[in-house]
């Protein structure tokens, strides 16, 4: 399996083709099941941001036609991405190719690392991003989009975010959207001690917004939400006052600061609510910071006598100083990602070479068992089915604590670099050249290409032909990789929380 990234970021894209191609939660849901149908086996997650949306996918196959998608899809895989891409993104339809990336292979896998890191952010070292993607990974595992290959390096990505943060200064100071909008504000006003806020929507962006004016001497707020309920539990924790939705016209004429943070699909702040709000206020400057995407605030607010009105946009200027001033932490931070890259190349590298060695020996153990058992029940024909399936259990028993511990050795030799020779030794130890193996250790032996990318399919976009039937796919290999278990081979090094999430029920 094959891994790619197809997506656009505010590097590529402005805003007003970003909020066009943004993912809601109802469009998420629909997104993962049609991609059952394009996918075919593969793995995907999406990662939908205010300043980027990304599709992470696995791929054995080349990608089919989205259903009800009137359009062929080209032979090479990174220009199929970009068509699936603008079919199941309409808002991307007319956009040039410029604007769409592709990733393949090992470019793929450190794209994602850069991106949970925060490197690839309009604001370097925000901590938003890493929390944006367990989300995203998690609505993937609900649908079982996201298994054994895939996962794997999302993971990785994680463990090397957490790092960088925890290891490197890359965090400190203002990093962080909300910071560098607040930043905006104090332009226009120097002292927020005597001033009023207005927070439309809420969530973590929301709360991050009242932190910061709050380090600014702010301490009134107003807090608005579709829900009510929602209102009133951010303005108990901001000591402020919920105020319900239809009274926008009320508190806004009385708000020096507006932040709207909602994605609502329409604009839920027009120009005229604005102008008439400015009337009011007599021109008293009103600052408008709009954190949605898609936008919440038309842009012809930012027209009205008084009204400072900013987007994701404007934040650039500022997020450039940001990225200057954390110049001398990038050398560390991508080092880290380099090591945690090796670390999933390793991981899928030994997935690879010890999965069929793994499989032949448990298929070996298994049938010699089973064996042994018809031949017991042959001799002693008058055991009832209880005292069958105790002996049947009981023998199962038996062969999964012999191959423990040297399915364990043999694993950590193998993630300490054994030779091959080593690999071939322990299958020979158990008798599987007898099973017609041979050829499947010579694969093992002579492959030097990695089980989920290579570089030569990131130069070229092509996939390489699926793996033959009980090779580094099969499920048994996969399930007797761990040290008694499947998880810790298809999943290695997880987060327990994610990790709960993508075992089997039967091996919690």
């Amino acid at each position: 399996m094959s891994i790619y990234v197809v997506g656009l970021s505010h590097k590529t894209a402005p805003l007003e083709v970003r909020e066009r191609c943004a993912v809601g939660t109802d469009d998420l849901r629909s997104l993962l099941d049609e991609a059952r149908g394009w996918l075919a086996n593969g793995e995907i997650c999406v990662l939908s941001t205010c300043n980027r949306v990304e599709l992470y996918i696995g791929l054995e196959l080349p990608p089919a036609p989205p259903r009800g998608a009137r359009v062929s899809v080209p032979a090479d895989v990174h220009e199929a991405l970009r068509v699936v891409f603008r079919q199941i993104r309409p808002g991307a339809t007319a956009i040039g190719d410029d604007a769409i990336y592709v990733h393949g292979g090992e470019s793929a896998i450190r794209h994602i690392f850069r991106v949970a890191a925060s490197l690839d952010s309009l604001v370097v070292g925000e901590t938003q991003i890493a929390g944006q993607m367990r989300t995203a990974m998690r609505a993937s595992q609900q649908r079982s989009m996201l298994r054994s290959r895939l996962l794997p390096v999302l993971e990785g990505a994680l463990r090397a975010s957490r790092r960088i943060h925890g290891e490197t200064s890359i965090g400190e100071g203002q990093v962080s959207v909300p910071s560098v909008a607040v930043d905006f504000a104090t332009k226009v006003y120097s002292d927020f001690s005597d001033k009023s806020a207005l927070i439309v929507g809420g969530g973590e962006t929301a709360r991050l917004v009242v932190a910061h004016v709050r380090e600014n001497g702010l301490r009134k707020f107003f807090v608005l939400n579709r829900s009510f309920d929602k209102a009133c539990s951010l303005a108990e924790e901001v000591s402020g006052t919920a105020v319900p939705w239809e009274r926008l016209g009320d508190v806004l004429p009385l708000s020096d600061l507006v932040v709207s943070t909602t994605g609502s699909t329409l604009p839920v702040l027009t120009a005229d609510a604005v102008r008439a709000a400015q009337r009011t206020r007599r021109g008293k400057p009103m600052i408008l910071l709009d954190l949605a995407v898609p936008r919440d605030i038309e842009a012809a607010a930012g027209d009205a006598d008084g009204a400072f009105l900013y987007d994701l946009d404007d934040l650039e200027g500022i997020a450039a100083e940001n990225r200057r001033a954390r110049e001398s932490v990038l050398g560390a931070a991508q080092a880290i990602i380099d090591d945690e890259v090796r670390n999933v190349l390793v991981q899928a590298k030994l997935a690879s070479e010890l999965g069929p060695v793994v499989a032949a020996v448990r298929r070996r153990a298994d049938a010699i068992a089973a064996s042994e058992i018809e031949r017991l029940f042959g001799k002693v024909s008058d055991l009832d089915p209880k005292a069958r399936g105790e002996i049947e259990q009981m023998t199962r028993r038996v062969v999964n604590k012999l191959l423990h511990t040297p399915l364990s050795v043999i694993k950590q030799e193998a993630r300490n670099g054994a030779e091959q020779d080593r690999l071939e030794l322990f299958g020979r130890l158990f008798g599987i050249e007898q099973e017609g193996s041979q050829e499947q250790l010579r694969k093992i032996r002579d492959s030097e290409r990695l089980a989920a990318v290579t570089d030569d399919e990131a130069a070229t976009g092509k996939l390489a032909e699926p793996a033959d039937a009980g090779e580094a796919d099969d499920p048994a290999a996969a399930a007797d990789l761990g040290d008694s278990a499947g998880a810790d081979a298809a999943v290695p090094d997880a987060e327990p929380s994610l990790r709960a999430e993508a075992e089997p029920e039967a091996t919690r």
